[in-house]
């Protein structure tokens, strides 16, 4: 899939999802394995950066699955 490697290995901690970064990606097997990381990240008092290689949706997405199953959101 060719996405971004990391740049700072050394510095900071990765959670590297390998998927395209278009809207007809299934992002569903990739939500709670996610989740769990960023709220082991959190709970440990880390920071979470989230972002995507074109910048389209797919970190959007992560951080709605997230907030949805974390902090009980609706989708609207």
């Amino acid at each position: 899939m060719g996405g971004l490697e990391p740049i700072f290995p050394n510095d900071f901690k990765y959670k590297v999802i390998d998927v395209n970064d278009v809207s007809t990606q299934d992002m569903l097997g990739h939500f709670n394995p996610t989740i769990r990381w960023i709220v082991d990240v959190i709970n440990r008092g880390g920071n979470v950066f989230c972002h995507c290689y074109n910048g389209v949706s797919r970190s959007a997405t992560i951080i709605v699955a997230y907030l949805m199953n974390d902090h009980a959101l609706p989708l609207d």
